[in-house]
């Protein structure tokens, strides 16, 4: 399996390639930001992450194809394919007509209300009224039944069309109530919401607890790591050690290849 940053054919196949880099050039930094400011780069390594999924998936399938045929096969991805698939819905628009899409923050392109806005303890709540019944329950909750006869809010399009003056419209109301105050209303009414929360606040998160996702390698003492993000059964599988220290295992490695680490073969 070979990862590399532009691909295996093609004149850039010999560039090299940085996640960020990749995420500059494949498009995914123009749609992300505020719709007035700079791109801005996703706040993980999207690319790096996702290009080792993409190649444990095709090996996987690979193995598959191989117990079933008996021929193996040399897989290849890349960064910038792996920035392709994740812009696939993007370019869609762009294909069918939609033009270049735009930055919208928090938001999204093609719904509204679906970003996070302010609240009185200058926090942020992310809501998200999918679709035009959880858009009815939102006006209510928040004392504008009339909203869903105006035709500039009664249906998505139009809401899409006219977002600055809905979006407007929340805000005022969500700056004069606490983020428990604007979250109890939403809640209560079936609307989708989460507070936008720091990861301090994650470390400390009770669902994250139950499902058992941190653990510390080792026993007590050391740092967390996070788990895979999967289950089998109902259990997950454990992580049984820690990142080791640099040279932690030259000894061992240069004994399996009959080596010392004074370079000398041993008999």
């Amino acid at each position: 399996a070979s990862l590399t940053g532009f691909g295996g054919t093609g004149p850039l196949k010999d560039r090299p390639g940085y996640d960020p880099l990749l995420q500059a050039y494949s498009g995914l930094m123009s749609i992300t930001g505020d719709p007035d400011g700079a791109p801005v780069r996703i706040g993980f390594s999207v690319l790096d992450l996702g290009t080792g999924m993409w190649a444990a998936t095709a090996i996987l399938a690979a193995r598959r194809e191989r117990d079933r045929t008996g021929r193996g096969a040399h897989i290849g991805t890349s960064l910038y394919e792996t920035a392709l698939a994740w812009a696939m819905l993007p370019l869609s628009t762009h294909w069918a007509g939609g033009g270049t899409p735009r930055r919208y923050g928090s938001g999204t392109s093609t719904i509204v209300p679906y970003a996070a806005y302010a609240t009185r303890d200058l926090e942020y709540v992310l809501v998200a009224a999918g679709n035009d019944q959880l858009f009815g329950r939102l006006a209510k909750a928040l004392g504008h039944p009339e909203w869903t006869s105006d035709p500039r809010m009664e249906r998505n399009p139009a809401r899409v069309e006219n977002r600055e003056l809905v979006d407007t419209a929340i805000a005022e109301i969500a700056a004069t109530l606490t983020t428990e105050e604007f979250l109890g209303r939403l809640q209560s009414a079936g609307i989708p919401a989460s507070p936008v929360r720091t990861l301090a606040d994650v470390d400390e998160d009770a669902q994250a607890q139950a499902l058992a996702i941190f653990s510390v390698p080792g026993g007590a003492g050391g740092l967390p790591v996070v788990g895979l993000p999967m289950n089998f059964d109902g259990q997950r599988p454990p992580t049984t050690r820690a990142a080791p220290r640099l040279g932690a295992h030259t000894a061992e490695i240069l004994a399996e290849l009959g080596l010392s680490e004074a370079g000398t073969v041993h008999r």
